[in-house]
């Protein structure tokens, strides 16, 4: 290899290593993430400082150039790589759609536990208008809520709560 060449990979190796270096120091990428990048920028820089590795291993496998068997290197890298990423990606899809389910599921649930709440109000008389039974009917809202919760954790929850210091009708009395 000519050795301004050599020069030039092994520098461009390092700068390499060093913007890795740099983007786990600022917390861009995370560590099991980059330690993939890191071995690929050592590679680089010991096919850099010894490319009579290169010319070795092609000659193991009877590959007539050592640069076929860097490239060969490169592309299995890229696609183990685009293969776990898209690993990655297909988990976090499902999480995300699981997050936006539970997200619905719990708007509803908030969305019912205060029309009960209004409909409670509203059979007891109460003008919903002024602001101390809007906030009965949050707070009723909200037992309901924790009432569902304790049902479905499997708790044997009475729908009373601490916070409202009563059994869930919906106000204080």
């Amino acid at each position: 290899m000519i050795r301004e060449v050599q020069t030039f990979a092994i520098v461009v190796s390092i700068l390499y290593n060093l913007f890795v270096i740099i983007m786990l120091r600022q917390n861009t990428v995370e560590i099991k993430y980059s330690l993939a990048w890191i071995f690929a920028g050592l590679g680089m820089l010991w096919f850099s400082v010894c490319p009579t590795v290169a010319r070795d291993i092609a000659g193991l496998f009877s590959i007539s150039q050592p640069i076929n068997v860097i490239f060969f290197f490169a592309i299995i890298f890229l696609l183990v790589t685009t293969f776990v990423l898209t690993i990655i990606i297909t988990n976090l899809k499902n999480r995300i759609k699981k997050l936006a389910q539970m997200t619905a599921l719990n708007q509803k649930i908030l969305e019912d536990a205060a029309a009960a709440a209004v409909a409670d109000a509203k059979a007891k008389g109460v003008d919903m208008k002024s602001v101390s039974a809007a906030e009965a009917a949050r707070e009723a809202a909200w037992d309901e809520m924790e009432s569902r919760r304790a049902g479905e954790s499997g708790d044997p929850g009475d729908g009373s709560s601490v916070e409202s210091g009563g059994e869930g009708s919906g106000g204080r009395e």
